[in-house]
């Protein structure tokens, strides 16, 4: 039994049940919103991430937190690669750290630097980029929700219940889609351990997933 796909498919029916609840001109608000905010946060939110990761206390306060966690002694660039097994990251951040390292021990330069600095900078960034996402995403999403709540108001207008209703099916099925998608994009990146795995192999065995 493919767990993801039928957690999937019960997620679509309740966005396609809420569509039907909410109707057509409140669920295009809906999405159209959900897709302008995304859109805008991708754009915005470096301009987020430069600002934090300018700010030394900001920086500081990330590595410090990051510093804790990842103990590694003062070793080179190609000796910091055998401690990945025993550090429990996300996949994609360790794959993203293990291609710096490889870098790092071809380069004369800085092959016997001390690599546990580079891991932590590493992580340290990665964290406020996803930070920095959440916040002008939390910030986009208050603005455009203001704008798009003045359109509510045309829900209330005596058009056709049942077209509206089946609209709004179809609107809540592209904003679950939507959602699916990029959670999708995501999940293999950012979630380590067996539910990671257990996902990531739900997506490989399923051609409606995949």
């Amino acid at each position: 039994m493919n767990v993801t796909l039928t957690v999937i498919i019960l997620f679509l029916i309740l966005l396609a049940l809420w569509g039907w609840f909410s109707g057509f001109i409140r669920m295009v608000c809906v999405l159209f919103s959900s897709i302008i905010v995304f859109i805008l946060t991708m754009f915005l939110s470096p301009v987020t991430t430069s600002i934090l990761s300018k700010s030394d206390k900001v920086y500081d306060f990330f590595y410090e937190k990051v510093a804790s966690n990842i103990e590694l002694p003062s070793v080179d660039a190609g000796t910091a690669l055998l401690y990945f097994d025993n550090i429990d990251i996300p996949s994609g951040i360790e794959d993203s750290l293990r291609e710096g390292l490889v870098g790092l021990s071809r380069d004369v330069n800085t092959a016997s630097d001390d690599a546990g600095i580079y891991i932590r900078d590493k992580i340290t960034l990665m964290i406020i980029k996803a930070v920095s996402f959440l916040i002008t995403y939390a910030i986009v999403a208050i603005l455009v929700g203001i704008i798009f709540r003045i359109f509510n108001i045309l829900s209330r207008l005596p058009i056709v219940r049942v077209a509206n209703r089946l609209l709004g099916v179809t609107s809540g099925l592209v904003l679950g889609v939507l959602l699916v998608f990029l959670f999708m994009a995501v999940v293999s990146f950012l979630t380590p351990g067996a539910f990671g795995e257990s996902v990531v192999h739900d997506i490989e065995s399923s051609s409606v997933l995949g």
